[in-house]
């Protein structure tokens, strides 16, 4: 009997202890489960900020495709700019070469005007001279007899 008494003893120290161990445990967690969750509030932690990340880079990416599109928007609008540029020059240019070529053909004009108009002169001061010396014919006497063809009617 003393051996039942001290095994129900030894079972009911047990069963305060283990009541007792559970009760700490529940209350303090011990030194690995406070470094455990720790940890896991670290990882968590660090998801949310690599999430972040994630989503800032998402954000960037599409940005950088829009402004790369932009980019390329505008190297053509640059591009078709540039042609029309040249396209200018060149139309001035040749705009330029047709003014020098009518500025000569004026001057050659101009030169021939001035020559004709000498040529001119000189056929009307020669034509004023052979005036004046009919004139002084007319006057003079003839010895010849009238033709009709001199006759005026009054």
């Amino acid at each position: 009997m003393d051996l039942e008494v001290k095994l129900s003893q030894v079972s009911s120290m047990e069963r305060e202890l283990r009541g007792l161990v559970n009760e700490l445990t529940a209350k303090e967690p011990n030194a690995a489960q406070t470094e455990l969750q720790r940890t896991k509030d670290q990882l968590q932690s660090l998801l949310l900020e690599g999430e972040q990340w994630s989503k800032r880079q998402m954000k960037l990416e599409g940005v950088l495709k829009t402004l790369r599109k932009e980019m390329k928007a505008k190297e053509s609008e640059i591009s078709g700019l540039r042609t029309d540029a040249v396209t200018t020059a060149q139309t001035i240019q040749t705009l330029t070469d047709k003014c020098h070529t009518q500025a000569e053909t004026e001057k050659g004009l101009l030169e021939r005007i001035a020559s004709l108009t000498g040529q001119f002169n000189e056929l009307k001061a020669e034509l004023e001279r052979l005036m004046r010396e009919s004139v002084l014919q007319d006057k003079e006497p003839l010895n010849r007899l009238p033709l009709l063809s001199d006759w005026k009617p009054n």
